[in-house]
């Protein structure tokens, strides 16, 4: 008569169905994954690292408006401002073009601008803290928008702002200010934040 344990249906290690393969209890069936298909899906850590550069970016932007504000209140940039169009324009009408250029870096604009960014920052951060998708597709839209602006500025403060302390930091805080956008699209478009955010579409 053969011994069971000689006979391979008997042997666990190869047959699925007496507990062997893949990894489970003791009667075959896969272990618990939270993460399963109708569980609920835990918040990826590409998720919270979207909501922490979204703070970031939100920080460095309302410096970048403050230190430009400053940069451009500077005699230096006024006068980087005359020589330019002194060489197609008259003196007088030079001036009159940097003395309207340095009248918006007054603290009535700033405070404009800094309103304005922090509004438009703090819908991204609601919706992302809500487990909205339209929080990521807000800040897509912004995202895209602050690289293209951003460029502008580290242009437009490397050519008028880097005579003074402000201006150079001007040009920092947008360099900076663009690899957080690029930062943020990578996260925002990553696959675990898509799948996460598309468990709480109604």
């Amino acid at each position: 008569m053969t011994n069971p344990s000689e006979n391979p249906a008997y042997n666990p290690a190869s047959n699925p169905g007496f507990g062997g393969g893949a990894p489970g209890n003791k009667y075959g069936t896969q272990a618990y994954d939270p993460n399963a298909v109708g569980q609920p899906m835990s918040e990826p850590g590409k998720y919270r690292q979207l909501k922490l550069v979204t703070i970031i970016t939100a920080i460095v932007v309302v410096a970048s408006g403050i230190f430009s504000s400053l940069a451009m209140g500077h005699e230096s940039f006024r006068q980087n401002v005359v020589n330019l169009y002194s060489d197609i324009l008259t003196q007088a009408e030079a001036e009159t073009i940097a003395d309207q250029m340095t009248a918006g870096s007054g603290v009535g604009g700033l405070v404009i601008n800094t309103l304005i960014t922090v509004i438009l920052f703090a819908l991204v951060i609601a919706g992302l803290y809500a487990k909205k998708n339209w929080g990521r597709i807000l800040g897509i839209i912004f995202a895209i928008i602050g690289i293209l602006a951003a460029i502008a500025v580290a242009l437009f403060g490397a050519g008028f702002m880097l005579d003074s302390v402000w201006g150079i930091l001007t040009v920092v805080t947008a360099l900076a200010w663009i690899v957080l956008a690029i930062w943020w699209l990578v996260l925002a478009f990553s696959r675990p934040v898509k799948e996460y955010l598309a468990q709480f579409r109604v």
